[in-house]
């Protein structure tokens, strides 16, 4: 039906302009159809039941016919097919995009639809200092709130002279600028949430990937002509501007973050250009940064933070550590400064054309943007101006990490290191436009007496802190081993319940929610911590009474051990994840990367420290020479065994061959075949790596 449509329309025209109205037709098209097809849903069930009844009822009495049994086959497979669509519709209104199967008790998807239509209302609202009630002048004051806070002031800033910034290669320069390939265009679709909300063209991902060879030409016509022209037909980025609370109840239109729903083939060319612009960030973003480049991860930088505590705890030195809040970080980025920095990195001129018709507001651009911030602050640490904290007997010192906007700053307790960020953060205002909310920035003191850092946070004009503190959502200079630290995880896990409908799920659709999102809730935490056993119990007897009576205080008879439960679907079980085993495979991981060679920033803040590297990690994993932060003895313990925990990791740890570019043969250490001969001509010394001796050493390979 869609190809014969698609074919149908006739448009002539630029590429963009020819997709955007053809998908407009088809939006039109399909309203009709679904309005004569979808309502009668119902009658189609009913139907379908009466006649599997009746053939039923047939063969009750009497032995049914071939024709019978084909009949009733077929009104099986309809009576399903309808069913199954008329869930979906209940689910997509409920908008409950972490459930990936069914529940039939559709009751459940109508309580969240009220919900949903409940929360989108917003009858108040407060927008500086006046109370709106009025539906036109809710609009109006809304409208030109962001009008304002979206507007340029307009005065010509100052500019980054004689800081290094890092540039990119005439290599990287001319890939940047390649047509669009058909390969990499249906990677990007295909990477993208078939379920996500459609927007004002009316078509989400789901029906991109359905139709993909139908409508893949005139798509890549469009890419063609931007590639070549750099503009975009008028109303291709059309969009929905939606407003999200921040938190529940919200008052002020502050407590509002505005997103921008844009159409599905806009969306396209946003993921090809970020995925452009992502082969290259590696290179010209600065170590310090952790955020959206590959290679490096989120938790890198909960543990070089937690690291560095360590180390000034037990030295018994001082430090400071400043949580920075932006204000409104993504909505005051000054545009003219962004394109300041392009041009800076070595951007040519087609890309920022492009980047003028793309999303300004994306998390990769905001790297380029902030590594300004890194660039200025590493140069006054290079002069002296700022002491960081130094890590073990070398010269490598942390001074700052960044997350996107979520920004610290650590140095020597000295009221000249407090001064100094405060004039590092002014001079960042100043070129950017982004500036410091000092009244949600926080102060915290290591090993600092309460009269200083009090001081300090004075001076600053931001709040006072203490250990533990959460950065990037993770407990900072906590215990990990005590229970207390675990508890806001665990009150967590009760909220999440406190929303549920369980009594109108059934059991098959709690056992989704409890492994699509009460056994991924902890992930984030378990990639770092090693649980206590205790927590994990906690959590685990949320996750049986859920599963058993639906709420996580009406506890019923446990009609399958737990443990029996959390085996494999194949033996018998139902497939929810054993926490324990999957928090030690989490931490493997850490294993995995040290053994690879990893050279980020946390990995140097390691080798400071304890004094490894990429050629004796695994003698120090295996041998356990686990001292130092909890998290650095659980990442030993984890391999070597210890206490209660055995030895588990190390055997059924492999390397897997791939191209040869990383194994190196001679070392047995991390060869999975123990000791590997090395001579007989082939291999001249023991940094050879695979790769180049395939064909010689396949013999010396196989097993």
């Amino acid at each position: 039906m869609v190809t014969t449509k698609w074919k149908e329309f006739k448009v002539q025209g630029w590429g963009g302009f020819i997709v955007k109205e053809k998908l407009k037709m088809m939006k039109n098209f399909l309203q009709v159809w679904s309005k004569s097809s979808l309502q009668e849903v119902d009658r189609k069930i009913e139907v379908a039941r009466k006649e599997i009844n009746r053939i039923d009822g047939k063969g009750e009495t009497c032995s049914l016919s071939d024709d019978d049994l084909m009949s009733r086959s077929n009104h099986y497979a309809k009576l399903l097919k309808n069913i199954q669509l008329k869930e979906e519709m209940a689910q997509q209104k409920a908008w409950r995009n972490w459930l990936k199967t069914r529940d039939a008790n559709t009751s459940y998807f109508h309580k969240f639809i009220k919900g949903r239509w409940h929360k989108n209302e917003i009858n108040i609202i407060s927008i500086e200092g006046r109370e709106l009630k009025q539906v036109d002048e809710i609009k109006q004051g809304i409208m030109q709130y962001f009008k304002n806070l979206f507007t340029d002031e307009g005065w010509l800033r100052l500019t980054l002279q004689g800081i290094n910034i890092r540039t990119i290669s005439a290599a990287d320069r001319s890939m940047l600028t390649q047509p669009f390939t058909e390969e990499e265009v249906k990677a990007a679709v295909w990477n993208c949430d078939s379920t996500k909300a459609p927007a004002p063209d009316g078509f989400n991902f789901g029906f991109l990937k359905t139709e993909w060879e139908v409508i893949k030409e005139d798509v890549m016509e469009f890419l063609m002509d931007f590639n070549k022209n750099g503009r975009l037909v008028r109303g291709s980025n059309a969009s929905f501007i939606v407003l999200i609370p921040k938190k529940e109840n919200p008052q002020g239109i502050e407590e509002y973050r505005p997103i921008s729903l844009i159409g599905c083939i806009y969306k396209i060319l946003s993921k090809l250009l970020a995925n452009i612009v992502n082969r290259i960030l590696e290179g010209i973003i600065g170590e310090n940064q952790f955020a959206f480049i590959e290679g490096r991860q989120l938790v890198d930088g909960v543990v070089v933070v937690n690291e560095t505590i360590d180390g000034v705890r037990k030295k018994k030195s001082q430090c400071f550590v400043f949580k920075i809040d932006f204000e409104k970080a993504y909505d005051k980025l000054s545009w003219h400064f962004l394109d300041y920095m392009i041009e800076k990195m070595g951007f040519d001129v087609v890309w920022r054309g492009w980047i003028s018709e793309w999303d300004p507001l994306s998390p990769f651009l905001f790297l380029i943007v902030a590594e300004a911030l890194n660039g200025l602050t590493t140069e006054v640490v290079s002069k002296g101006f700022l002491q960081g904290v130094k890590i073990g007997e070398g010269e490598l010192q942390v001074s700052h990490l960044q997350f996107a906007d979520d920004t610290i700053f650590m140095g020597e307790a000295a009221e000249k290191n407090i001064w100094t960020v405060k004039c590092i953060m002014r001079a960042f205002e100043l070129v950017s436009s982004l500036k410091v909310n000092y009244k949600k920035s926080s102060l915290i003191g290591v090993n600092t007496n309460e009269e200083w850092i009090n001081r300090m946070a004075w001076m600053l004009n931001c709040k006072m802190d203490s250990l533990p503190y959460k950065y990037l959502g993770m407990p900072m200079g906590a215990n990990p081993r005590r229970v207390d630290t675990w508890k806001p995880l665990i009150e967590t896990f009760r909220r999440k319940l406190s929303v549920w409908k369980g009594r109108f799920l059934s059991l098959g659709g709690r056992i989704t929610l409890i492994n699509s999102v009460l056994s991924s809730l902890p992930m984030f935490l378990m990639s770092v911590y090693l649980l206590p056993k205790k927590v994990i119990h906690e959590i685990d007897k949320i996750r049986r009474n859920f599963l058993w009576g639906g709420v996580e205080d009406n506890r019923k008879i446990t009609w399958v051990s737990w443990d029996r439960v959390c085996y494999n679907k194949k033996e018998g079980g139902l497939g929810v994840k054993n926490l324990r085993c999957f928090n030690m495979f989490l931490l493997g991981k850490w294993w995995a990367r040290l053994i690879e060679g990893e050279k980020g920033l946390w990995a140097k803040v390691l080798k400071e420290k304890y004094g490894g590297d990429a050629g004796n990690w695994v003698s120090w994993l295996r041998e356990g020479k686990g001292v130092g932060a909890p998290w650095w003895k659980d990442i030993c313990k984890i391999n070597v065994g210890s206490g209660n925990m055995e030895e588990w990791l190390a055997p059924n740890f492999k390397l897997n061959l791939g191209d040869g570019r990383k194994i190196k043969v001679a070392v047995s250490e991390i060869w999975p075949y123990g000791q590997m001969e090395v001579g007989r001509g082939i291999f001249n010394g023991k940094d050879h790596c695979v790769r180049g001796k395939m064909t010689k050493c396949s013999k010396c390979l196989r097993t």
